[in-house]
């Protein structure tokens, strides 16, 4: 009976990485989507620079507790209805919980998490942003992994000039 719900609880996590993979898969690689990987060695680099200001060590502390970014853009709007179905699977299989929805002149975004071992700290953010209002109309989708937090994950939306990231900044606690 022991060796049945290992192995359950090993389909499961299978389940829950292939759902997350699949879903930047299936877009990546498409012409009309631009993808970004951020890997944790790529994090870890990234850790080094920056010098010994107050700003810099504490981007250095975020991003040391970071995974993986994925982040996904298009212009097309076939494929951006796609990836509402397919985000909005995917959280739904990922178990996410809504944070927060922004709706402000014609700009749409979802953010959702999955609780870590602490209040401010989340074990993975995704965000969809939906941005009819702009000449561009673009659809972002992005997930970051790792052990965030979220009082500062605002900065490093903002260094990378991830579309949505602004958002975050009002869900800083003070």
């Amino acid at each position: 009976m022991r060796n049945v719900i290992v192995i359950m609880l090993f389909l499961v996590g299978t389940l829950y990485v292939s759902a997350q993979t699949s879903i930047f898969k299936k877009f990546e690689d498409l012409n009309e989507v631009t993808s970004v990987v951020v890997t944790q060695e790529a994090f870890k680099l990234m850790k080094g620079m920056g010098g010994n200001t107050p700003e810099a060590k504490e981007y250095q502390e975020l991003i040391s507790g970071l995974s993986e970014l994925k982040v996904l853009v298009t212009e097309n709007s076939k494929i951006a209805a796609d990836m509402q179905t397919s985000f909005n699977s995917y959280i739904t299989s990922g178990k996410l919980t809504e944070l927060m929805r922004v709706k402000d002149k014609g700009s749409n975004v979802s953010i959702y998490i999955k609780k870590g071992s602490k209040e401010d700290i989340v074990n993975e953010l995704a965000m969809f942003v939906n941005d009819s209002n702009s000449t561009k109309k673009q659809t972002v989708i992005m997930s970051l992994t790792g052990n965030i937090d979220l009082n500062k994950v605002y900065r490093l939306t903002e260094q990378m000039n991830i579309p949505g990231g602004e958002h975050l900044k009002n869900n800083k606690k003070r």
